[in-house]
């Protein structure tokens, strides 16, 4: 069996509810062609919440069980903090998708399927400044462990290529009104805002921003890759950039059309970022079972020594610490949907 730990109620529900459509498709596909060895696959669907206490509370009852031989998740990096050393104890293999770099090298029982908040500042801040041009560069970040990592090593990133951030300033998971933070962003007249956080706030803060007379380039960071986005934030989102992973169009990794086609039949949208991701961790899993063993030090040892499955969002390698390195794409919104940003790194 294997157990999803992630947010499928809160403020992050919606990734938690792609990544779990995802899962369940890869075991309905295995299960179909014959499960493990002949035996069927179960998920057990945990809620965390996107809150920390609740994933720690969600990793007691996951590790109680002993037919749960991998866990998927945590999505938010403070769910993850608080549940590793859990798992870790337990001896269970977790895959996260979460950025924040203090999972890197934690346990040797944890790996990631996203890129590190370092990964993606050093990436991200090499598109404004030399792919866009930009100098002038202002953040607006979530106070989280996900927005405070990102916001650090981002400006870090800029510093290491000599530019300073002209305004930085923090807003509170939940908030609605980020009028101070714009007119602080106003005061500094960057060339780009750089917004850290996640998708509800991301829509709320371009709305108002529009409102307030605001007017230049956004980047949101991968938080804002969902249709979500659009939903919430109209007509005022369209032209804002993000990072993603996945992109349903993208015919370079096998499988990829395949993929998109079982999921749209399902479930009648295509895939995003974290659902792409969240199958191939899946189908990762599988492939330790396959030709490890179904046990959870056979997984660990066949994700440790795993090199390059190749999925539908490329090729994964875990290093030293894990981590593995997954180049991002630029997203946009244009007419409503979600594509490809004409400018890439």
């Amino acid at each position: 069996m294997l157990a999803s730990a992630n947010p499928m109620t809160g403020n992050s529900a919606q990734f938690g509810q792609y990544k779990v459509r995802a899962i369940q498709l890869a075991i309905e596909q295995a299960n179909a062609a014959g499960g493990i060895d002949g035996r069927q696959i179960r998920l057990v669907v945990q809620d965390d919440q996107g809150n920390p206490k609740e994933a720690a509370l969600v990793a007691q009852r996951i590790v109680s069980d002993d037919s749960v031989m991998a866990v998927l998740g945590h999505w938010n990096s403070s769910s993850t903090l608080a549940a590793l050393p859990i798992y870790d104890k337990a001896n269970i293999p977790v895959v996260t998708d979460s950025i924040n770099r203090k999972i890197s090298g934690a346990s040797r029982w944890s790996f990631r399927v996203e890129p590190t908040d370092l990964q993606q500042a050093e990436q991200l801040s090499g598109y404004i400044v030399d792919t866009l041009g930009y100098k002038k560069i202002a953040v607006i970040y979530a106070n989280n462990d996900y927005g405070q990592g990102l916001a650090t090593a981002f400006a870090d990133a800029l510093s290491k290529r000599g530019i300073e951030l002209a305004a930085q300033d923090a807003y509170l998971e939940g908030a609605t009104d980020f009028t101070p933070q714009i007119s602080n962003v106003q005061q500094a007249e960057p060339e780009i805002l750089f917004i850290i956080g996640y998708y509800r706030e991301g829509a709320l803060i371009v709305q108002q921003a529009q409102r307030l007379g605001l007017e230049l380039p956004i980047l949101g960071s991968d938080g804002f890759t969902t249709q979500e986005l659009i939903k919430l934030g109209g007509a005022a989102v369209e032209g804002v950039v993000f990072p993603g992973f996945f992109f349903p169009n993208d015919e370079r990794f096998p499988g990829s059309l395949e993929f998109v086609s079982a999921y749209e039949a399902k479930y009648g949208e295509k895939p995003e970022s974290y659902g792409a991701l969240a199958y191939d961790t899946t189908n990762m899993i599988f492939a330790a079972m396959r030709e490890k063993g179904v046990s959870r030090e056979a997984i660990r040892d066949y994700l440790e020594q795993m090199d390059g499955f190749s999925g539908v969002t490329g090729s994964h390698k875990f290093n030293a610490d894990h981590d593995t390195e997954v180049r991002i794409i630029l997203l946009t919104v244009k007419d409503g949907e979600i594509v490809l940003a004409g400018k890439q790194l």
